[in-house]
């Protein structure tokens, strides 16, 4: 079944999330919940998520999210618009309805933002590069490191819910370069999920923030590094006393953390970006917490 006339209009957050979380698992699968959902959507503390939904009658044959974001430098704040899950219908494949999506949603939103950002995969990015957006060029490689079990602060760290994170904030110092801007909604938002932990690691008054998850595959136990707030002297030391604390010996993270020779890279992040007003590229800092498939 295919039409050319579709009529095009924004998600009823309260008639079409189960036509959109059909959708979504039809096409892109997982096991991405309605609560999920809602979550990124609808309760991020950066704005509600507007879209693009593409009707064939009560059918809902394509559709594309765009979420609303913050970066900062520590002296300028900007608005950020990421397109984020993008389905077609099977039966609808074929016709560009994807790109009249983002395209036609890129004009609501764009004149909203200061930079737009998106995490396509190798399959997408093709698509993105000939509407005009660019690769960035830095590359994100995720890396696993061996972190040697004989490391004598881990009485420096205190495991704590993410709660618990001030409620005032702190001053999240990242050496420079444009940041997710965390304010304390936003991380409590952002790891409110309870596979993600917290640990304080502290050294002579000062903190270090550290955002984790634990992961196990075939037996082997690792530390996913999601984020490091404050005093970036210290994230190296934080993550290692973190690592003996826990009693695992294997982090994954981001090459921007240099935490042991015995390392191997297994993947990277791809991104791509458009409607860049203050060459936020040249200067951009990313996170594994950034780039999560969640987002």
């Amino acid at each position: 079944m295919t039409s050319t006339t579709l009529d095009f209009r924004s998600i009823n957050y309260e008639t079409d999330v189960d036509e959109a979380m059909a959708l979504l698992q039809m096409s892109l699968g997982g096991d991405y919940s309605k609560a999920d959902f809602l979550w990124k959507h609808l309760e991020n503390p950066f704005g509600k998520s507007y879209s693009l939904l593409a009707w064939d009658g009560q059918t809902l044959a394509g559709m594309i999210m765009f979420m609303f974001w913050e970066l900062t430098d520590g002296n300028k704040t900007v608005k950020v618009i990421r397109p984020v899950d993008g389905a077609t219908h099977p039966d609808y494949r074929g016709q560009g309805i994807f790109k009249k999506l983002t395209i036609e949603g890129l004009k609501i939103g764009e004149p909203k933002g200061d930079f737009l950002f998106s995490t396509p995969n190798n399959n997408s990015l093709p698509g993105y590069l000939r509407m005009g957006w660019m690769k960035y060029e830095q590359h994100l490689i995720h890396k696993a490191s061996f972190v040697l079990p004989f490391f004598n602060k881990k009485k420096n760290v205190e495991l704590m819910p993410v709660v618990k994170f001030p409620q005032k904030g702190v001053d999240m110092d990242n050496g420079g370069g444009f940041h997710t801007r965390w304010t304390t909604d936003y991380i409590k938002w952002r790891f409110s999920d309870q596979r993600y932990k917290m640990a304080v690691y502290s050294q002579n008054g000062e903190k270090v923030y550290v955002f984790y998850r634990k992961e196990s595959i075939k037996g082997l136990k690792f530390i996913v590094i999601l984020e490091c707030l404050e005093k970036k002297d210290l994230h190296i030391t934080a993550i290692k006393a973190l690592a003996s604390k826990l009693n695992i010996f294997v982090v994954y993270h981001l090459d921007i953390f240099n935490i042991s020779w015995l390392s191997s890279a297994r993947n990277a992040s791809v991104v791509a970006y458009r409607g860049d007003k203050y060459d936020i590229h040249k200067n951009l800092s990313l996170s594994i917490g950034d780039l999560e498939g969640i987002l």
